[in-house]
C-alpha cells in the first residue's frame, strides 16, 4: 500500500503524491491538477517548493517570508541580505540587496526588519538563525532567489541593469522561469 499525500499550493495547484520505500522497491507517483493557464507557473512553484522541502527540516525553527509577501510590501521595505557567494552575486542580485558584511554597517544605521536570501533558503536559513540570536529581526526568504523570480521579482547585474540571468549554485537547483537563464 502506498501512503498518499495531498498538497494544495497557494498558486492553486493541487498535487497528489504517493511514495513507498522497501529494501528492493521504490515507487513514486503523482497527479497534478490545476488551472491550465497557470500550469507553467504552478509547475515552477511546485518545483521550488520541492527544492525548499529538501532543506526545510534543517531550518524549520527559522521564521520565513515568501517572495509574494515581500513583493507586496509598499511601506518601509526590509533590508535584503544576499548570503550567496561572490560568483553567484556577480551574475545577479535582488535590487537593493547587500552582503552580510555590509549588514554590520547598514543595520545599526537603519534598524528594522531584515530578509535574508540565498538560492533556495538553506544558507540563508542558517544566517537568519545567527542574526536572530543577536536580536536582529531577520526572516528567511522561503524558496530564496528562485521563489523571487518565480513570483515576478526582477534581478540586476553588477552594473545595476536588469537581467534574466541567475546563478543557481548547482544544476540541481535550476528551477527558473522560461525567460531566465540558470548559471552554475
Amino acid at each position: 500500500m502506498i501512503p498518499l499525500r495531498l498538497l494544495l499550493y497557494s498558486s492553486g495547484a493541487l498535487l497528489l503524491t504517493g511514495i513507498s520505500f522497501s529494501p528492493t522497491l521504490y515507487c513514486a507517483g503523482e497527479i497534478t491538477v490545476g488551472n491550465t493557464a497557470n500550469s507553467l507557473a504552478n509547475d515552477l512553484d511546485i518545483q521550488i517548493d520541492r527544492l525548499y522541502a529538501e532543506i526545510a527540516a534543517k531550518v524549520s525553527d527559522v521564521p520565513t517570508t515568501t517572495a509574494r509577501e515581500l513583493l507586496s510590501i509598499r511601506t518601509r521595505k526590509p533590508i535584503l541580505v544576499d548570503v550567496r557567494g561572490d560568483a553567484e552575486r556577480a551574475v545577479s542580485v535582488i535590487p537593493g540587496a547587500i552582503t552580510l558584511a555590509q549588514l554590520a554597517t547598514a543595520y545599526p544605521a537603519n534598524p528594522g526588519p531584515v530578509v535574508v536570501y540565498c538560492t533556495v533558503g538553506y544558507r540563508s536559513g542558517l544566517v537568519t538563525r545567527e542574526l536572530r540570536a543577536k536580536n536582529i529581526p531577520a526572516r528567511n526568504l522561503r524558496g530564496g532567489i528562485l521563489a523571487w523570480i518565480a513570483a515576478g521579482g526582477i534581478l540586476v547585474d553588477a552594473t545595476n541593469k536588469q537581467t534574466n540571468h541567475v546563478h543557481v549554485y548547482a544544476a540541481h537547483w535550476a528551477a527558473v522561469p522560461k525567460n531566465f537563464s540558470a548559471h552554475f
